[in-house]
Formats: C-alpha cells, sequence, structure tokens
C-alpha cells in the first residue's frame, strides 16, 4: 500500500471514529475521561452546556445536589445569578471566569484575556492553536530557542528560564495573566512574586497525556476560544482514540517491552549505567503504554534515573527508543538524517545493549525531543508504527505530524523536505 493510500484509508477511519461513540478504556487511556475544573460546570462533566443551567436549577429546587462547581460565579451562594454566569459562559460573554488550575488553587480570571505571558513550550503550542499568539506579549527562554517552530513568538520579550524567571521583566511587562507549569517555577514563587502588582497567575498541567485534553479545554473557555478547542480536540481524540482502541484489544504479551534510553547526552557520560525514566516521569510510561509498549522501568521509582547496565540485559526489551536532546542531530533545526544514523549506530555498540533482543532485531529507534517539548502526543504515532506495524499499518505518523504543523500551528514547514524527527522512519 503506497503512502497516498494508507493516509487517505487512515484518514477515513478517523473520519468514521470521530462520528462514533469511543470505548470508555480508551478515553481513559489518552486522558478524555475528566471533570473540567471551573465554576459553572455544574454537574461535573467535561464540558459547560445547558445540562449545568438544568442542574443548578434543581439545586436550587431543592432536586439536585450542590456540587463543588455549582457556585458559577463564585460568591458563596447558589442562585438564578449563578444561571446567568453559566448562560454567559456557554455564550462566551462572560467577564469573569473562576477556575481550579493544576495546583488546586481556585483564581478568578479577568476577560477578555488580551496580554499573555507563556512560561513553556507546550503553553506557547496551544495559545498557538487557540489563535491567539497575536496576544502574547512575552515568552521564556526556551520558547525563544525554537526559531523554526516558533517564528513569531521567539521575538518577543524573554522573561528568562522558566524554572528562574525574571519577575521584574513579567511585572513591567504589565501582563493581564502568566500561564507556566506545574513544575516551574517552584510552588507558590511565581504567585507571590506578580499577583500583588494585579497580574493573574494560572498554572497549566499541558505537557503529560493523561492532562493534555483537560488543559486545552480549559485553555479554550479562558481565551474565548472554545469552538477552536473543541476542533482541536475532536481532531487529536480521532487519531488517538484509533490507537487506544486497538492497542485495549491486546494481550500483555502481546505488548513489547520497551527501554527508554536518554543515553549521556543530558546530564551523563556516553556508557553505562544508562539513564532512563522511571514512574514519575510522564515522558515515559504515558505514550509508551497509548502506543501498545510496556516500559520496563515503569515499576521503578523515581524520574530521572540511572539503570545498570545488566539490568537492561535482565530485561531483555525488545525495543530501544533512544530520546536526542541534541538539536544539531534532530530538530525542526535539520534537515539531514545523518547525524541520527551515526547516532543510532554507536547505540547499536553500545555495551551489554548490543546482547538485548532489541539490538539483534535491529529494533532500535531515535526520537527528537522536540516532540517531547512541543506536544508530547506527536510522537506516539511514531512510537505506535514501531511496536506494532502490522497493527498499524494504515497509520502514516508523518501525515498526522504534518496536519497538526499546518492546521493547528500555522506553520509553513514541509516535513518531506525538512526536520528530522523519527529515525528510521516507519515506511
Amino acid at each position: 500500500m503506497n503512502r497516498l493510500c494508507k493516509i487517505v484509508l487512515f484518514m477515513l477511519i478517523a473520519l468514521i471514529a470521530s462520528l462514533c461513540a469511543c470505548g470508555a478504556g480508551a478515553d481513559d487511556l489518552i486522558g478524555a475521561n475528566f471533570t473540567l475544573k471551573i465554576f459553572g460546570n455544574a454537574d461535573m462533566d467535561e464540558t459547560i452546556d445547558e445540562n449545568d443551567v438544568a442542574y443548578v436549577e434543581g439545586v436550587i429546587k431543592g432536586t439536585n445536589t450542590s456540587t463543588n462547581l455549582s457556585d458559577a460565579n463564585y460568591d458563596g451562594k447558589i442562585d438564578s445569578k449563578d444561571i446567568d454566569q453559566i448562560e454567559k459562559i456557554i455564550s462566551g460573554e462572560d467577564q469573569q471566569l473562576t477556575i481550579i488550575d493544576c495546583h488546586d488553587r481556585i483564581v478568578t480570571i479577568s476577560k477578555p484575556v488580551e496580554h499573555i505571558i507563556s512560561e513553556t513550550v507546550p503553553i506557547a503550542a496551544i495559545l498557538r492553536t487557540l489563535g491567539v499568539k497575536d496576544r502574547v506579549i512575552g515568552v521564556d527562554t526556551t520558547t525563544a530557542s525554537y526559531p523554526t517552530f516558533f517564528p513569531e513568538l521567539n521575538k518577543l520579550p524573554c522573561i528568562g528560564n522558566p524554572a528562574t524567571p525574571d519577575y521584574e521583566k513579567i511585572i513591567a511587562l504589565k501582563p493581564d495573566i502568566v500561564i507556566t507549569g506545574y513544575d516551574w517555577p517552584p510552588k507558590g514563587e511565581i504567585e507571590k512574586k506578580v499577583e500583588p502588582a494585579g497580574i493573574t497567575v494560572v498554572r497549566m498541567n499541558c505537557a503529560p497525556i493523561p492532562t493534555y485534553i483537560e488543559e486545552v479545554t480549559k485553555m479554550g473557555y479562558i481565551m474565548g476560544k472554545k469552538d477552536r478547542a473543541d476542533e482541536f480536540i475532536n481532531w487529536y481524540k480521532s487519531y488517538m482514540n484509533i490507537i487506544a482502541n486497538r492497542v485495549e484489544k491486546l494481550s500483555e504479551e502481546e505488548k513489547p517491552k520497551v527501554f527508554l534510553y536518554y543515553g549521556g547526552e543530558l546530564r551523563r557520560g556516553e556508557g553505562p549505567p544508562y539513564g532512563t525514566w522511571g514512574n514519575d516521569n510522564y515522558w515515559g510510561n504515558p505514550p509508551v503504554e497509548v502506543a501498545g509498549g510496556t516500559n520496563i522501568a515503569k515499576n521503578l521509582p523515581g524520574n530521572w534515573i540511572t539503570v545498570d547496565a545488566e539490568w537492561v540485559l535482565e530485561q531483555n526489551p525488545s525495543i530501544i527508543i533512544r530520546s536526542v536532546f541534541d538539536s544539531k542531530i534532530m530538530s525542526y533545526e535539520v534537515d539531514d538524517p545523518s547525524g541520527a544514523k551515526a547516532l543510532r549506530e554507536s547505540s547499536l555498540s553500545q555495551p551489554v545493549l548490543n546482547l538485548t533482543d532489541a539490538v539483534k532485531n535491529g529494533d532500535v529507534y531515535l526520537l527528537s525531543t522536540s516532540l517531547h517539548f512541543m506536544a508530547l502526543f506527536v510522537q506516539i504515532p511514531y512510537l505506535a508504527k514501531w511496536f506494532h506495524p502490522e497493527l498499524f499499518e494504515d497509520l502514516d505518523p508523518q501525515a498526522i505530524h504534518q496536519e497538526w504543523l499546518t492546521r493547528f500551528q500555522g506553520l509553513d514547514y514541509d516535513l518531506d523536505k525538512h526536520g528530522v524527527f523519527a529515525y528510521p522512519e516507519s515506511s
């Protein structure tokens, strides 16, 4: 089957999937079952709609029990004003929105939000997906370091490292809101520094697969771009649910044992002990699980961890995925795959690793960490194709990647001509 036929077939399957109810297990796997933590979501589902109006009417009449999110205008009582607020949220006419962020902080946001500082790469990508890039007035150093991917944002004022931002510069830029990540800066620090200046801080956990849809949905309401958020999420789920539904039918024995290897590029010298990701790292277990594999280190405590070469051999992975942090080897900035080829060849000869089934069978693959940083979900089709080539014969990871870049990032970037992200690529 040629590439064009695969793309057409998979798009047809994706369209059918988007029109059908997906399995609960698949939704759980990709994080599609959640409670949208916005006050006004009285029935505690994934959206705010007329059902929430009816629910609050029932609370007022005494036929429904008040939930944590029934107080839509967050004034301490449930009354007709909450119904008015819910109706305004639905129509997009709300002037304030009260949410619970990923640190469980209750935050009230004045709308419209016109001036934004984005503090992480995934957040910047989502803001561009929603079509509000023109509202961004400042970015972190990591976002600014990707001129090809963020040609418009990397020219904006830089507020410093996301872990240690320049608070004086943030205040001087006078944003309406700073949207930052779960981990950086340390909990409570940025809030204490900039909120006294009248700047709203919202924490978003936008990188992990389990929380991604929830945060995009929440961001859509905050930015007044719910329809655009829904368009993106429907596209996202159409592909991801196909993968998750097929994987759900596999037995544990049919799932390959995967060693996620980041080598010595990030923090350590080359060679054993090998760096990998434990059960606290969201780059590791969720993407591998959605793609139908088993991370051999999933039960090891910790985030960035090291394992002995002998332990790797004892686990005997059938697939090795090496993450490449060096943007001169694999990234949006690179067109020549020769660096990736050389790194893969060196990986094949690593001590002890060369005794594993993965190396013996040639199942060693490289992934650019650009796919981690920009949007973690983009790597999952590549993984699924490597893990189960027959099950996903109709899957074209590059086509999905390209559609995201063109349709939702607005980039004039041709993956047939530019970029090295997955090596060797699936056919």
